[in-house]
């Protein structure tokens, strides 16, 4: 992946989940956009680069967007005491961080997620190399 492709899907995650946070909390945090980002890039390749059936790129798409959310509340939640987001009042939470409801709620964005990532390749960056613009 180049670098302006991941610029341009590194953005596109970062304004939609910052968007889709003030829609759901009416609120965000500046460590938000960056995570949706990060997450955009991964649901990326795991939705362009990798064999697998749709159903297992939702499933790791999900189980990465959980995986980082641990790890980012860990540490902004956690060790920094920012109060970003607190699970703990959910069943089967983890430190407050992760719980299966939200899980389950990832899963479900992973499926438009996947189709954007790859609507995102072939019509956008693929045409584009065809073009010469640039190699994949």
């Amino acid at each position: 992946m180049k670098a302006a492709e991941s610029a341009v899907v590194f953005s596109s995650g970062a304004m939609g989940y910052w968007a889709l946070e003030l829609i759901w909390r009416g609120r965000t945090h500046w460590t938000m956009p960056l995570m949706g980002g990060l997450c955009m890039v991964i649901f990326y390749a795991i939705a362009n680069f990798m064999n697998e059936p749709l159903w297992r790129k939702w499933i790791l798409c999900s189980g990465c967007v959980t995986a980082a959310e641990f790890v980012v509340g860990a540490i902004v939640n956690v060790t920094l005491g920012w109060r970003v987001w607190d699970y703990s009042s959910l069943p089967g939470n983890l430190m407050g961080q992760i719980c299966p409801l939200y899980s389950f709620y990832w899963a479900l964005l992973s499926i438009p997620g996947v189709f954007f990532c790859n609507i995102l390749r072939y019509f956008v960056f693929i045409p584009l190399y065809q073009r010469g613009a640039h190699s994949p």
